[in-house]
């Protein structure tokens, strides 16, 4: 297993440990684990403070800003409230790291603005009328903020205010908000897009979950493996420019508009955020 498998494999385990700690019905062993669990953070919180210091000491900002690039330390830098950069900016990167997502699907996103907390957020595009794509791109706009920015205290978009929960569901080693990861789903690594040949679609699984996967130029899309017409599986499925026909049904869909049923009729695949960044492939599959 590589360094960056065994790190997820350990947080995912840490949060199935804090979610028994915190199901304890004996309340003296339950503050007693709390305790612990706040006292080693703040012990490992002094200790990566003073490890920033040593490095800016000695000239080190480039060190310190490749720290807040890489994908394993920069989570707890956030978690530790040590992270370079302000929140502000943190988001302004997540925004530009989904945008090319947003695009594919006819969508787009502006900053309104960034005021106590609260991130306010437009919209653009058609989405070409479909309320299940507008859904899917205002999760991935939302999960890539809060991963970015998990301090922020809600997202607004469109008038619509989300409240965001913080990262882990022991108190902060400052005592502050307690946090665990957003419950609109959870991302997971996949190895399939970047080998699949554009102009191709191919079902894979996922937690146990069918995903259809499907390339058109240099742009990937994800859709739930089912025919909103017939309910069959769409496994067998061909892509013909930027249509998808079910086998079973003929039912066609537009891949590039939001999986919208190519004529007129009122279907529409079940899109899934998909985003590619560093290499890397991930999904949301609802939780």
């Amino acid at each position: 297993m590589n360094m960056e498998l065994e790190v997820r494999a350990c947080a995912q385990r840490v949060e199935e440990l804090v979610q028994k700690i915190e199901g304890l019905t004996d309340a003296s062993a339950r503050q007693t684990a709390i305790e612990l669990a706040q006292e080693l953070m703040r012990m490992h919180g002094a200790a990566f403070e003073r490890m920033l210091e040593i490095a800016w000491e000695q000239k080190g900002q480039e060190i310190i800003e490749a720290f807040a690039r890489d994908e394993l330390v920069s989570p707890l830098l956030l978690l530790y409230d040590l992270h370079p950069l302000d929140a502000e900016t943190r988001v302004l990167q997540a925004i530009e790291r989904v945008r090319p997502y947003l695009r594919s699907h006819g969508g787009d996103v502006e900053l309104l603005g960034f005021d106590d907390g609260v991130v306010r957020l437009k919209l653009r595009g058609s989405c070409h009328g479909c309320a299940s794509s507008a859904q899917t791109l205002r999760l991935a706009i939302e999960t890539a903020i809060c991963e970015a920015a998990p301090e922020i205290k809600g997202l607004e978009v469109e008038g619509v205010v989300h409240p965001t929960p913080p990262l882990v569901s022991l108190e902060s080693r400052q005592g502050g908000a307690s946090a665990e990861r957003k419950a609109h789903g959870v991302w997971e690594e996949l190895e399939a897009p970047l080998s699949l040949t554009p102009g191709t679609a191919r079902v894979i699984e996922a937690r146990g979950r069918r995903i259809l996967l499907c390339r058109f130029g240099d742009h990937f899309f994800a859709y739930a493996d089912r025919c909103p017409a017939c309910d069959g599986a769409l496994d067998a499925a061909r892509l013909e420019e930027a249509v998808l026909a079910c086998p079973a049904c003929g039912q066609r869909y537009d891949v590039i508009r939001a999986g919208r049923a190519s004529d007129g009729a009122n279907f529409h695949l079940e899109p899934l955020p998909l985003l590619l960044e560093r290499g890397r492939a991930k999904v949301a599959l609802p939780s």
